[in-house]
């Protein structure tokens, strides 16, 4: 007599967070149920991202946010321009900026991104990496150590992260360091005076050059600002434009990391020889 022996069934695989009855994969969470930590998400906003070009688009209280610049092969980055606010409108007024202002200060965006407005944009940025936060730290060091002790600087502050608004041609911005009077840290309002600052320093981004290179460069020399430093990780070079007339920095004068640079109006150089590059 001859036995048959049933060939067992293949195990069923039981439904995952990953898998399905059916055991292909789907997706863990709904869309909407995922949390949106982005200042876009955060902003109560809706976004779509293409990885392939870095394009945000967010639709905001009548107000569109993009970034289309295409940065193929640059998933990595840290720093990024999350995004450019641009008004529906074409040029933009008073009741615009203030608008674009409010949307900003409500956006409880977390305390590493930057925003600014500029040429009738809300600009957000993402927090800076190591190298750009290590060269922030000596220029702020060196800057304060230089003035220390000169009857000319006394009782002003070399600070960073902190808004620098021009009321006149509408521009708001947050450099990296720069100098202007301590007392105008004593208010309650969460911007300082452009026409207060003597200098201004920006460390140029990986992933967002354009904007300390271009945007920064017009917008400076608008505000009136005396001195702006560009100092370029990538590159290994510092840039200091000065003199401004009619709206463009008309001194430029170019030196390497490694060599001393002057900032005209100071009466000392920076050292530059511990800079890192990216």
């Amino acid at each position: 007599m001859t036995t048959h022996q049933r060939k067992p069934k293949p195990a069923r695989a039981l439904p995952t967070a990953h898998t399905g009855r059916n055991g292909k994969m789907r997706d863990p969470m709904p869309p909407h149920h995922r949390r949106d930590n982005t200042p876009a998400g955060l902003a109560g906003a809706r976004h779509d991202r293409d990885p392939h070009t870095k394009i945000l688009r967010v639709n905001l209280a009548g107000v569109n946010l993009e970034d289309a610049r295409s940065r193929p092969g640059d998933q990595q980055a840290t720093e990024s321009d999350l995004g450019i606010l641009r008004p529906t409108m074409g040029s933009m007024d008073r009741e615009e900026f203030d608008r674009l202002t409010a949307i900003a200060e409500s956006m409880h965006a977390p305390s590493n991104y930057k925003v600014e407005i500029s040429d009738g944009t809300l600009v957000m940025m993402t927090g800076p990496s190591g190298i750009h936060e290590f060269i922030v730290r000596r220029l702020r060091m060196r800057i304060e150590q230089g003035i220390a002790g000169r009857p000319e600087w006394a009782g002003m502050a070399v600070h960073g992260g902190i808004d620098v608004l021009d009321d006149t041609n509408l521009i708001r911005r947050n450099p990296d360091v720069c100098v202007f009077p301590e007392d105008d840290l004593i208010t309650i309002e969460n911007h300082i005076p452009a026409a207060d600052l003597r200098l201004v320093v920006e460390v140029v981004s990986r992933s967002n050059p354009e904007n300390d290179w271009e945007a920064k460069l017009r917008d400076y020399p608008r505000m009136r600002i005396p001195v702006y430093v560009i100092v370029d990780p990538r590159q290994g070079t510092i840039v200091v434009n000065s003199e401004p007339k009619s709206g463009r920095y008309t001194a430029r004068a170019a030196y390497a990391f490694g060599q001393d640079v002057p900032l005209p109006g100071f009466g000392f150089v920076l050292t530059t020889a511990d800079f890192p590059t990216y």
